[in-house]
């Protein structure tokens, strides 16, 4: 029969004991390389490629088993085999071989190790991803938080020590973009430049990447290692050596690797993200990166104007660099905002740059944040939103846009809104000292006074010498009426911090009757000007306001003149400034110019309406009430407190102690 001779040719040209065998080895390849090649941080489609070239390739398998024999002499024809005198198969089913349909004992071993081999490494493979290393209790579904370490900069050159910062940044940026990984900042894993020790415990890491760079003749070569915080475990491991053209595509490769050994998937929207190149021009990246390394220096003037320096640079040379803009407006508003540059013309450049990202890229959250930061600080807080909580949704795990966005619910009394958001910024990035200070000015407004307190002990910690620790604490006992506990914390502050404490001093000295000693205490201070807590003013206006409750009239006059000219001249460049006009509109007051006086209240007021901030415009309100309260308007003081009566932030110890209130008590 027909079929009967197709069966004993298979068996003569051992077809059927190379199909078990390939069966068997495909299937183990298969299960090595899904084991293996995503630890190797081998893109997924290799997996997929694998398994298509084990199927397309059983067809030639089997009909090149059919044409072709093995033997000592090598790869023959089996026609040939026959030829040389091997008997054809019977018709009734004889066994040319020694086994007939019996596969050898060696092929037999041979599979069953492969196998083996192969369910081994399945079994190996499939245990982590039962037990999580970063779930809480057990669970995989909780984001891993990964710290990415300092890169360490192996360049011959010094000078590339800027590449090797902005390439962490770099890659800190990248692994945001990736919804399914929650990523510490740069500003907490810096403390951990120099030794990784304690940082786990320190910043709640799961998994750490190291990272290494060498910059050299047109190339460049970048290390990576991810491994278990808790275990030290390898997770995945591999270096890059490309030309420096290729610099985007190696932090895409980096991004990918970290985010299949993490087993984070990736949306195509993240695929494309992460694939994108924010410039094609490898001069203007270096002064990015320039820039960026620059802003790690702090919060200085020089910073600011370097880093900008850099940032322009980066524009200059490619003018649809968008992240080059974003980035350019945040540090022109900041530099604005912290008055190094009061110009107006900082303030306008803040304001193109970040129109000019969106405009080269609406979808970019780093374009976003820069046009929300701005706006928000145009007190315009619906229309900040517009923009913050879309770069939020797009990046669920950055806890910059967390931050910015708790600031605005802070300032439309959403407080606990603000409370919960800044709570998780604050988990991710548990060293930066900005956040801890608002967190415990959030939990201080809410009366947690407890939780306030550990923050400011931890900034405490950090910052022994941040301002914030110092009014904080005062602010928190003078709310519970405790002065003798105000007295004590103003008295803790370092002598170099005094001069941004004196509102705080002038209250205590005049709830305390201990005026004379004020006066001369501030008396004692350099001339020029002081940065209180949300005051900016001249130190003699602080000077005039303890000779007039001493009641030394011609004195305090001569020193609101002295304060008035100084404020006069800086108009220009604080035109945008409410606690400027409250100042101004004291100084007048201090001079019996109502008129003057009430013009700057009411433009004070016009900035920053008593309803629109309801973080500090209960304070601007006391500010103005001042002045009005010097010049004998009594109601309309009280019209000013009465507007801001429900905002949290005032306390009824602080109103009932406060001396320029003094002509209210009994209301």
């Amino acid at each position: 029969m027909k079929l009967e001779r197709f069966l004993a040719e298979l068996r003569r040209r051992r077809v059927v004991r190379l199909l078990f065998l390939y069966l068997a080895g495909g299937w183990a390849l298969i299960e090595v390389a899904d084991t293996v090649l995503p630890r190797l941080g081998v893109p997924d489609g290799a997996v997929t490629g694998v398994i298509l070239a084990v199927v397309l390739g059983l067809p030639l398998a089997l009909t090149l088993a059919w044409m072709f024999d093995l033997d000592p002499d090598g790869i023959v024809r089996t026609e040939a085999a026959d030829a040389a005198g091997q008997a054809p198969a019977a018709a009734g089913g004889g066994d040319p071989s020694p086994g007939g349909w019996r596969i050898g004992r060696g092929s037999l071993g041979l599979a069953f190790l492969l196998l083996l081999g192969a369910a081994g490494l399945r079994f190996a493979g499939e245990r982590p991803r039962e037990q999580s290393p970063w779930g809480e209790g057990g669970d995989p579904s909780r984001p891993p938080t990964v710290a990415v370490l300092p890169c360490r900069n192996l360049s011959a050159e010094a000078e590339n020590a800027f590449f090797s910062a902005g390439i962490h940044e770099e890659i800190i940026l990248q692994l945001t973009r990736i919804s399914g990984i929650r990523v510490i900042p740069r500003t907490s894993v810096m403390a951990f430049e120099e030794s990784r020790e304690g940082l786990r415990e320190a910043l709640g890491a799961d998994v750490m990447l190291e990272c290494s760079v060498r910059r050299s003749e047109g190339r460049v070569r970048i290390g990576g290692t991810l491994f278990d915080a808790a275990s030290d475990n390898t997770l995945w491991a591999d270096q890059y050596d490309r030309e420096l053209a290729d610099i985007f595509s190696i932090q895409t490769d980096v991004a990918q690797a970290v985010a299949r050994a993490l087993r984070a998937t990736l949306t195509p929207n993240e695929v494309r993200t992460l694939e994108s190149r924010p410039t094609t021009n490898l001069a203007a990246y270096d002064h990015y990166l320039s820039g960026l390394a620059l802003l790690r220096g702090g919060f200085a003037e020089d910073v600011f104007r370097d880093a900008a320096r850099e940032l322009e640079r980066a524009v200059d040379l490619d003018p649809g660099f968008a992240l080059a803009w974003a980035q350019l407006s945040r540090v022109h508003g900041l530099s604005h905002w912290m008055g190094y540059d009061r110009s107006s013309g900082t303030k306008a450049l803040a304001r193109q740059a970040a129109e000019e990202a969106l405009s080269l890229d609406p979808e970019l959250p780093e374009a976003r944040l820069a046009m929300g930061e701005w706006i928000y600080r145009e007190r315009d807080y619906v229309r900040a939103l517009a923009y913050l909580e879309p770069a939020l949704r797009d990046r669920p795990g950055d806890p910059e846009l967390m931050y910015r966005i708790s600031t605005v619910y802070r300032r439309q009394g959403r407080w606990e809104e603000s409370l919960a958001l800044m709570q998780e910024a604050s988990r991710l990035d548990p060293l930066n000292v900005q956040i801890l200070v608002d967190l415990a000015h959030v939990y201080m407004v809410m009366r947690q006074y407890d939780q306030a307190m550990e923050r400011v002990d931890r900034v405490r910690s950090l910052v022994p010498t941040a301002p914030s620790i110092y009014s904080h604490t005062v602010s928190m006992a003078l709310r519970r009426g405790d002065l003798a506990g105000a007295r004590r914390a103003l008295a803790s502050a370092p002598e170099e911090l005094q001069p941004h404490l004196l509102d705080y001093r002038f209250y205590l000295d005049a709830a305390e009757d201990r005026l004379a000693e004020g006066l001369e205490f501030v008396q004692g201070l350099p001339p020029g000007d002081t940065k209180q807590v949300t005051l900016w003013a001249p130190r003699a206006l602080f000077e005039a306001d303890y000779l007039r409750l001493l009641g030394r009239g011609p004195e305090a006059r001569e020193r609101y003149e002295e304060a008035r000219a100084r404020l006069e001249a800086l108009a220009a460049e604080r035109t945008d400034d409410p606690w400027f006009w409250a100042s101004l509109a004291r100084a007048h007051a201090g001079l019996g110019r109502g008129a003057a006086a009430r013009a700057a209240a009411d433009r004070a007021g016009e900035l920053l309406p008593p309803g629109r901030d309801a973080n500090f415009g209960h304070e601007l309100a006391r500010q103005r009430a001042y002045a009005l309260l010097m010049l004998g308007d009594r109601d309309g003081a009280l019209r000013l407190l009465e507007e801001v009566e429900e905002q949290r932030p005032i306390s009824a110890e602080v109103l009932r102690n406060d001396p320029g209130l003094a002509g209210l008590r009994g209301e």
